[in-house]
C-alpha cells in the first residue's frame, strides 16, 4: 500500500507510512520504494567517499549518491527517489529514521537546498538557528523560546535554500 505525505514542500510517494498523517495531491516529487534486488554488482566494495559516522558511509557508484548503513541497509539516492535496499530486517522505525534522516537529506541536497541539523524559531521578526552536535541543546533552547513567545520553524532539521 503506498502512502502519500509532504515533505519539506515536496510530494513523497512511500511504500511504508513515513508519518501519521497522509496528504493528497496529483503530481509526485519523490518516490521511495523498498528494492528486493541484489545490490549493483562491485557496489560494495567501492571506498567511500565520505564517512559521516563510524555506521554511516556516503559512496558515488557510477554518478549515483549511494547511503550505506554498515550491516543495516543501503540508499540509492536521487533527486527524485529514494531506493532502499535492507540487509535485514528492519524495524520500521529504523528504516523511518534513516530515510527521514539521509534519505531526505541527500534528496533536498540533489534539488539545491541545504539541510542542517538544527533548531529554528522566529524571533522579532529575525530567525534564530541552533545547530550542534546530538544533545547539544538545540530543540531545548528552542522550545524555551517559543514558551517566551517565539515562533517554532523547525526542529531537528531546517531547511535552507
Amino acid at each position: 500500500m503506498l502512502s502519500h505525505f509532504r515533505l519539506f514542500g515536496l510530494n513523497v510517494r512511500a511504500d511504508i507510512p513515513l508519518l501519521d498523517t497522509e496528504q493528497a495531491f496529483d503530481a509526485v516529487d519523490v518516490r521511495i520504494k523498498r528494492s528486493d534486488a541484489s545490490l549493483p554488482e562491485g557496489l560494495v566494495d567501492t571506498a567511500p567517499i565520505e564517512v559521516y559516522a563510524p555506521w554511516l558511509y556516503y559512496h558515488n557508484f557510477h554518478g549515483q549518491w549511494w547511503a550505506e548503513y554498515r550491516d543495516y541497509m543501503w540508499m540509492k539516492v536521487t533527486r527524485d527517489a529514494i531506493t532502499y535496499y535492507p540487509l535485514v530486517e528492519l524495524e520500521e522505525a529504523d528504516i523511518k529514521t534513516y530515510i527521514l534522516g539521509t534519505g531526505m537529506s541527500l534528496v533536498l541536497q540533489q534539488r539545491g537546498y541545504f539541510p542542517m541539523h538544527g533548531s529554528m524559531v522566529s524571533l522579532r521578526e529575525k530567525g534564530l538557528l541552533f545547530t550542534g552536535h546530538r544533545g547539544a541543546g538545540k530543540s531545548t533552547t528552542a522550545a524555551g523560546l517559543v514558551e517566551k513567545g517565539a515562533t517554532l520553524i523547525s526542529d531537528d532539521v531546517t531547511v535552507l535554500e
